[in-house]
């Protein structure tokens, strides 16, 4: 074991440093619903992995293998990261990207602390130390690659196909679960996307697809006491007529709803016009 030099204690005393500034920003972004003990708790595990890693890279003489081993420890720890965090920590319900990223930084910059510190006070070589940085980047990797998925997922389609009215299904039951106001705009007939338009206020669940939604919109509708005198044709016949649904981003551009997605999925917000036409 090497004594404590500056050269040794920098690389840690960096990583330390500015790990505690993104514990600082987490704990702002997520005030008064994060629990401090936990978060702890996950940095002093945090802690012991990477040191763990570094005694590991230590032990196996070929520094090609040290660095391959610590790369794909690195990444395990990112996939346990992801894993755990939604089951251990408080307040994590649907987290936005800046606060698991601080908190991935947080805990990617302990660890680099702890390993640099470990790997320098053994074998006294600092340079290596940062040799291994790289590898343990690898930590970010399954974190970018879960929320670039998540991107793309979210980006709007420029159009959906078509939805038919489920006549053969019963109508769903809904739940008030996280419930958000919209105003539902729709042709009572078939005269497509030029209208004419009627509409009034709702309130959608925000864990039930966009399908089931308009499914229970059509058959509430039809049935309600002052809205059946115009109901809201959905058969040709014995045909189904097609839907579309939309809202409008600006007022040149509409993005089309996926049937199969909730509101919150398909990027709807609270008092937001959704607009449903239906064509022959």
């Amino acid at each position: 074991m090497k004594y404590l030099t500056f050269d040794l204690m920098l690389p840690a005393l960096i990583s330390l440093i500015l790990g505690m500034a993104a514990v600082g920003g987490l704990f702002y972004l997520k005030r008064g619903t994060l629990s401090v003990v936990r978060v702890i708790i996950w940095i002093v595990w945090d802690l012991v992995l990477f040191a763990g890693l570094a005694f590991m890279a230590i032990k196996i003489s070929s520094l090609n293998v040290s660095f391959l081993l610590v790369t794909l420890g690195a990444a395990l720890l990112g996939i346990l990261y992801l894993v755990l965090a939604p089951l251990t920590l408080t307040g994590w319900q649907r987290p936005r990207i800046e606060v698991v990223s601080l908190m991935g930084l947080a805990l990617f910059l302990f660890g680099v602390a702890a390993f640099s510190l470990l790997y320098g006070l053994l074998t006294g070589t600092p340079i290596s130390v940062f040799y291994f940085w790289v590898a343990l980047l690898t930590f970010w990797v399954p974190i970018l690659l879960v929320f670039s998925y998540g991107l793309w997922m979210r980006i709007p389609a420029l159009k959906y196909k078509s939805w038919l009215f489920p006549a053969h299904l019963p109508v769903p039951r809904l739940h008030p679960v996280e419930p958000m106001r919209v105003t539902m705009n729709f042709t009572p007939l078939p005269t497509g996307k030029n209208g004419p338009f009627e509409g009034y206020e709702v309130e959608f669940p925000t864990n039930v697809s966009v399908g089931e939604l308009f499914h229970y919109f059509i058959s509430f509708h039809n049935k309600h006491r002052e809205y059946s005198k115009k109901p809201i044709q959905y058969l040709n016949g014995k045909i189904p007529l097609e839907w579309v649904l939309y809202k409008s981003v600006t007022p040149r551009k509409k993005q089309y709803l996926d049937m199969d997605k909730t509101l919150l999925e398909n990027q709807v917000l609270p008092n937001e016009h959704i607009y449903a036409y239906s064509e022959q």
